[in-house]
């Protein structure tokens, strides 16, 4: 979370989210793993927990990047160094869906080259990005923008958009909407040709098949790469 207010209401400090993630997982990381856990951290304490049966430590994903630069948050345009160190501690690295295009190319690159320099195959690591879809019902790219830009400006204003991209289709921020819905991937920004055009707002998957509010929409060719 970003919003200093939602932190207020909790009894936190924003400036804690970080520390507080990486105590969390390293509770959690002994509580899936193993019976009788006790813990001392400076966020999180307890004694003798068991989790019964043991639900063994699922894929670990973590979240976090560079973002364009908004009053509504106080994050950083770049990576910090202390979210490279998460990632490389995990399965999976989620991409924000509040940055450019080429910031999330050029987060790829910073978290490739700092798991190279700390030992760690690159290749070991699942790249993922969150963004989100809005459909509407035409084959027609030009006409799918127009139809889906209203929409997304309401619900998101015009001032999110990064500036190299502001006449196209590269949005930063994450929608939220009735109509949207969390892809992942880890490619840049493509348009593809459904029975219902899923005209995608930033980064979007490659993958030949995707899901949306529980369905599969099987695109039959890109129309934009």
């Amino acid at each position: 979370g970003w919003d200093q207010k939602e932190f207020e209401t909790l009894g936190m400090k924003l400036g804690e989210r970080g520390r507080r993630t990486d105590e969390i997982i390293a509770a959690l990381r002994l509580l899936l793993t193993e019976r009788d856990v006790s813990f001392e951290g400076r966020y999180y304490r307890f004694q003798h927990v068991s989790i019964d049966p043991l639900p063994g430590l699922p894929e670990l994903w973590v979240g976090g990047g560079s973002k364009i630069k908004t009053a509504l948050s106080p994050d950083k345009t770049y990576i910090a160094p202390t979210v490279l160190a998460r990632i490389a501690g995990a399965d999976g690295w989620l991409a924000r869906a509040a940055g450019s295009q080429q910031m999330v190319k050029d987060d790829v690159q910073a978290i490739r080259a700092y798991l190279e320099a700390h030992g760690r195959d690159p290749s070991s690591l699942r790249y993922g990005h969150l963004n989100f879809t809005h459909l509407v019902d035409t084959d027609d790219r030009e006409k799918a923008l127009m139809l889906q830009r209203p929409h997304i400006e309401r619900v998101m204003g015009t001032h999110r958009r990064s500036r190299t991209s502001r006449s196209r289709t590269s949005w930063a921020p994450r929608a939220r909407s009735s109509s949207a819905s969390p892809i992942s991937s880890a490619r840049a920004s493509r348009t593809w040709s459904s029975p219902r055009v899923a005209t995608i707002w930033g980064s979007s998957s490659a993958s030949p098949a995707r899901s949306w509010r529980g369905c599969r929409v099987r695109p039959r060719a890109p129309v934009e790469r």
